[in-house]
């Protein structure tokens, strides 16, 4: 699938492998590398070198931004795609701020522990075909940006359809104190209209879900409700799925179906330039 994203082409002892978009160049850059290199070394030789790379396009895209040099956090950031295309013109006018209190992914610092999250997160909020990456699965330490990423899928996708009622932002927590009242009160039809009706839910903590059996067989039925849809789904978590204690296999089964993608500890590189940008915000 991710190759048919991509040109190969082989120039004597050199192979290109041109991908469509800085996703797909990072997608084959994580997983199929090694792969790659094997295939290579026994057709061409170890001489032969590999280079993945996005095909370069005539006109620069609106937000791209220069280089700071390559020790710099934001120097070897992928331009975002362009969040016009596809989308409907508007007439001129006064601007809905249509992301609310969402993070943006444009304010997100960009290094190698956090660069495919960062990718798949652009890939999913700018999606208008079938998903290549839902449900997007985004694990990681406390305090690495997992909510940041998730907020801006939901501020993106909100931009791109000019509407904000069917995406829903939540945390595994809200999700199942939503259902617990729900089932008390006797409105589980109004609570299921208010999850499976829509084009994007994101559920942060996922792993919250632990130990309830009946939330998560809600949560199941709701997650084989919005697929039907073609609804995108990205959820966040402390833990892999495959680590997350008493949590069933259909949803686990789920969670893999898709994108399963780490966020790592940040470099010094990294480090720095969220020091930089904190400073800044603060006016230090």
């Amino acid at each position: 699938m991710w190759f048919g994203q991509a040109d190969i082409t082989v120039d004597g002892t050199k192979v290109l492998v041109k991908a469509h978009s800085q996703f797909v160049a990072d997608w084959i850059n994580h997983r199929f590398n090694r792969t790659l290199r094997t295939v290579v070394d026994e057709t061409l030789g170890s001489d032969a070198d590999v280079q993945v790379s996005v095909e370069t396009r005539d006109a620069p895209r609106r937000h791209e931004q220069p280089s700071e040099g390559k020790r710099g956090a934001r120097s070897n950031r992928p331009p975002a795609p362009d969040r016009d295309r596809g989308r409907r013109s508007t007439p001129p006018g006064p601007r809905r701020d249509l992301g609310g209190s969402f993070a943006s992914l444009d304010d997100f610092i960009v290094g190698s522990s956090n660069r495919l999250a960062w990718s798949a997160a652009l890939q999913l909020g700018d999606e208008t075909d079938r998903s290549t990456v839902s449900p997007l699965f985004i694990h990681g330490g406390c305090g690495l940006g997992k909510t940041h990423l998730l907020q801006g899928i939901c501020r993106r996708a909100a931009e791109r359809l000019g509407d904000r009622s069917r995406i829903r932002y939540v945390t595994g927590e809200q999700f199942t104190n939503e259902y617990i009242m729900a089932v008390q009160s006797g409105s589980m039809d109004r609570f299921r209209r208010a999850h499976r009706g829509l084009r994007l839910l994101a559920i942060d903590d996922v792993h919250f879900l632990s130990n309830k059996k009946k939330t998560q067989s809600e949560f199941l039925h709701t997650l084989d409700a919005i697929e039907l849809t073609g609804a995108r789904l990205a959820l966040a978590s402390d833990e892999h799925p495959h680590t997350i204690a008493r949590f069933s296999k259909g949803l686990v089964s789920r969670f893999l179906s898709g994108m399963v993608v780490e966020i790592e500890e940040p470099d010094p590189a990294t480090r720095l330039e969220l020091v930089r940008q904190l400073a800044a915000r603060r006016s230090l």
